[in-house]
């Protein structure tokens, strides 16, 4: 008689579904391309677009301040804050490749003061180094303050001294350049004028049918809607599963050393005259919001020793979610986080926190209360965090508020667009590259 193999077989039914999902999504994305060569018979090909300036990046660079020099550098940053059109220090139409960026100073015992510049940007670490230098005709009068700066002819080399990776990042949108997010949103604002001077339904598609840049044969339409249905489901399944494993993690994570505690606020701060301090940093943060619709939440915070490891394995984990477990814009169902990441500094014992996010404090507080796993997975793993996590809203809004540190300058490229604006203005953008139906057209009135 012949022996069974024991041997542990795929099932026939996961390969064939397998295959299915990653050739449709192969296929989808070839189809893409191919389609989108075929030139209309009715209209000419618009100017193509400047190519895509890939994934974005994060620039930290971190220097130790000239003892005596924190002030007058703290007065420059403010004073460009202040005048941001016409100071001599930073010519922010210049910067063409970065989304956000801040310039802030820390402190701790150890180090002193340092200076800390750091912007999500598109391209090469070079050309965003150049351009920031060739945008600041006040780089001495900044980086000068600082000792490991010796002049602007050596800045590149300076900066490659100075930079600190990041050890986990999140980008609403990885893909899109400061360049292509302005772009989307005046072919909006264009879009949403001329709407308004054609009332019949009829003239508005005439002139959306104006605005193809090429467009698609019904074959390749097809072919791409249904390549690009199976690959959203594999997807989306994809999705699910990391999400269900991401979850677990968290909370165990989360749950792991935290305890109900209850205490008034200030018991994590101590003495009366530490609150006083405490309250007088609320104040000059509430100055520090920005007249943006967005702002800028940086924080930096030691790192437990005995959980350093932990803290990488959880933002490894989270690296992998983020780039793999939400759709665009999406942050575990938060839609007003265009960016967040961590950097580690010193060796491991401290960590800074930056994030970009629509709105004030009080809705971002809001937003932490939705991330509350999350969050008390990776704050739990830093000295002072309360013992009860966001278990207790109001002692975690104390202690991350006392955290929180004063940014003089902060830059974003599209200082009025929020996250869901972002999204309706892709979708508008995409429904400009089909054939335009009706369908498409009511699509494009309702997102107007």
């Amino acid at each position: 008689m012949r022996q069974r193999d024991n041997k542990p077989k795929l099932p026939l039914k996961l390969i064939a579904i397998s295959s299915i999902a990653i050739g449709s999504y192969l296929i989808n994305q070839w189809v893409k391309r191919a389609s989108y060569a075929v030139p209309t018979r009715n209209f000419q090909p618009r100017r193509p677009m400047p190519p895509s300036s890939g994934h974005q990046k994060i620039l930290t660079l971190v220097a130790t301040v000239k003892p005596g020099q924190e002030k007058a550098l703290n007065d420059v940053l403010f004073s460009i804050s202040n005048n941001r059109e016409n100071n001599p220090y930073i010519n922010f139409s210049k910067i063409k490749s970065i989304h956000f960026g801040r310039w802030l100073v820390i402190y701790d015992d150890l180090n002193g003061h340092r200076l800390v510049f750091s912007c999500t940007y598109n391209g090469e670490f070079e050309d965003v180094i150049r351009e920031i230098a060739d945008a600041t005709p006040g780089l001495d009068a900044i980086w000068g303050k600082c000792t490991e700066y010796t002049g602007r002819d050596n800045f590149l080399d300076f900066a490659r001294g100075s930079f600190m990776p990041a050890a986990y990042r999140f980008f609403a949108f990885p893909n899109e350049s400061p360049q292509a997010i302005r772009d989307k949103i005046a072919i909006r604002s264009r879009l949403q004028k001329i709407a308004g001077n054609y009332p019949n339904p009829e003239d508005v598609k005439t002139f959306l049918d104006s605005l193809h840049r090429v467009s698609k044969v019904p074959f390749w339409t097809a072919v791409e809607k249904i390549t690009g249905w199976l690959s959203s489901l594999a997807l989306a399944g994809g999705r699910g599963v990391l999400n269900s494993v991401g979850d677990v993690l968290a909370r165990f994570f989360a749950n792991w050393g935290l305890k109900p505690h209850v205490a008034t606020p200030y018991a994590l701060i101590g003495t009366p005259e530490e609150q006083k301090k405490h309250i007088q940093h609320l104040l000059e943060l509430d100055r520090n919001e920005t007249p943006f619709a967005q702002n800028q939440f940086t924080l930096v915070a030691e790192i437990r020793p005995e959980r350093y490891l932990r803290l990488r394995f959880l933002m490894m984990v989270g690296a992998l979610l983020t780039d793999y477990g939400y759709p665009p814009g999406s942050l575990i169902g938060v839609f007003t986080i265009h960016s967040l990441y961590w950097v580690i500094l010193d060796g491991g014992q401290r960590a800074i926190l930056c994030t970009n996010y629509d709105g004030n404090w009080s809705s971002y507080l809001g937003d932490f209360a939705r991330l509350a796993t999350l969050l008390d997975a990776l704050f739990n793993n830093v000295k002072g965090y309360p013992p009860s996590g966001l278990r207790q809203v109001n002692l975690f809004n104390s202690w991350i508020r006392g955290a929180q540190l004063i940014c003089p300058l902060y830059y974003s490229a599209y200082p009025n667009e929020t996250v869901l604006n972002i999204i309706r203005d892709r979708e508008i953008a995409a429904t400009l590259g089909q054939e335009m139906g009706y369908d498409s057209v009511e699509r494009l009135l309702e997102l107007l």
